[in-house]
């Protein structure tokens, strides 16, 4: 458990051990609407972000300040199996934790953590033109009334390895937490095939 909630630590630095690497200048990049890694939707005041994470990143989470290059590539190679997103939720109106929205007594309260905490698989799936692909792994980050955003990390994984080579992935969030309906987040393989690597030594 420790190592995932690492991943949901977006306050990042330039990391150095051997080497200086540009992981500001990959978070920049990710977060650029214009690159295609980060989609958004604004339905009513709720506003619903999908970013695609690269495995990349997710190896830089796992480990600490300091390692060698060995592990950061066995790392990725491993992350390199799977897709994985984070969603975000977040009030576009009202300056308090998304989970309170519409939120009218304690029990509502409840069943919206629960939702959030473990149904969530649920509601969210990965298509691509051959398959429907429910998540093999999701963990929600709960922001306990301390920020607007509240994120539930997602990954997708299947034997054939066909996701992989995938050249859309279509995110489709069924939401029966907040009520806005069906929404599609749609990445296409060609942008994730143009994130810049890593300055790795």
């Amino acid at each position: 458990m420790k190592s995932i909630l690492k991943l949901f630590a977006f306050s990042v630095i330039a990391l150095s051990c051997t080497g200086r690497y540009d992981v500001n200048d990959l978070h920049v990049w990710i977060n650029d609407e214009e690159n295609g890694l980060i989609k958004e939707r604004i339905i009513d005041d709720l506003k619903l972000t999908v970013k695609y994470l690269p495995p990349e990143v997710l190896a830089i989470k796992e480990l600490d300040v300091e390692f060698e290059k060995a592990a950061f590539d066995s790392l990725v190679q491993v992350y390199s199996n799977q897709e994985s997103f984070l969603i975000s939720f977040e009030s576009r109106l009202e300056n308090k934790d998304v989970v309170y929205k519409n939120v009218s007594d304690k029990e509502d309260y409840n069943r919206r953590i629960e939702q959030l905490s473990f149904r969530i698989g649920e509601l969210i799936s990965l298509k691509t033109s051959n398959d429907k692909i429910s998540p093999s792994l999701f963990h929600y980050e709960r922001a306990y009334g301390t920020s607007k955003v509240n994120s539930v990390f997602l990954v997708f994984t299947d034997k054939s390895k066909k996701l992989l080579s995938a050249e859309k992935l279509d995110i489709v969030f069924v939401d029966e937490i907040f009520k806005t309906g069906i929404s599609h987040f749609v990445f296409k393989r060609s942008d994730i095939q143009k994130i810049p690597s890593l300055n790795v030594r």
